[in-house]
């Protein structure tokens, strides 16, 4: 927020705009989704203080975060990083990115390295840093999952500079805290270092509570 002259792009692929400024409120004001939307009238003092503080940081980082929505492609993306000076790409997330021309008899991998051509000449011509998002199986071998996760998307192992996998620790302890449940980020590749975090993650306010990083 105190950055104004950083630019970010976020590509929807899978949300709207509006349920992504709904989370965002969720996550500033530490607000449940119920409370956004119940009438100010209705809401303690605190409470309305917490949503218009929320939505002031939004208005302030609006003026500098655009939106693409579906259907996100790799040109739609490209000419609004351009016409904006945005200097962060997100695609949240990668597997709904569609191809900017679909060929006849192309397949699954085609398409998504297409895409990922497409983001890393961004991020090479453009000086951008591009966030990938992946969706993941559920459950992963933590032998094979860079295989599992990539299965369509091979590219994005190779060419990525950091990957980190997320993956919620059911059984932990710190799952029992109310409202949360423990996510660790398994840092599978960085060009500088590994380092893992683990993080209690409360879904009622679309936000990490607290969290330890560890080598």
């Amino acid at each position: 927020r105190t950055n104004l002259d950083l630019k970010v792009v976020w590509g929807l692929t899978d949300m709207t705009k509006k349920a992504m400024v709904q989370r965002a409120i969720q996550c500033i004001s530490g607000l449940t989704l119920p409370k956004i939307r119940t009438s100010p009238d209705l809401l303690s003092k605190d409470d309305n203080e917490s949503r218009d503080y929320a939505m002031q940081v939004l208005l302030d980082i609006g003026q500098r975060l655009t939106f693409v929505e579906a259907p996100v492609t790799s040109n739609r993306i490209k000419s609004t990083v351009i016409s904006t000076g945005a200097k962060i790409c997100v695609i949240d997330y990668l597997q709904r990115m569609m191809p900017d021309v679909i060929e006849e008899g192309s397949n699954k991998t085609a398409h998504m390295d297409h895409c990922l051509g497409g983001l890393l000449q961004l991020s090479q011509q453009q000086d951008c840093s591009v966030i990938m998002i992946s969706s993941t199986p559920k459950r992963i071998d933590p032998k094979t999952r860079i295989m599992d996760c990539f299965r369509d998307t091979g590219g994005a192992a190779f060419d990525a500079d950091i990957i980190y996998f997320g993956e919620n620790n059911e059984d932990s302890k710190s799952a029992e805290v109310a409202g949360c449940k423990t996510v660790t980020w398994h840092c599978e590749k960085h060009r500088e270092g590994i380092t893992h975090i683990s993080a209690n993650f409360d879904g009622s306010v679309m936000r990490y509570v607290d969290g330890i990083t560890y080598e």
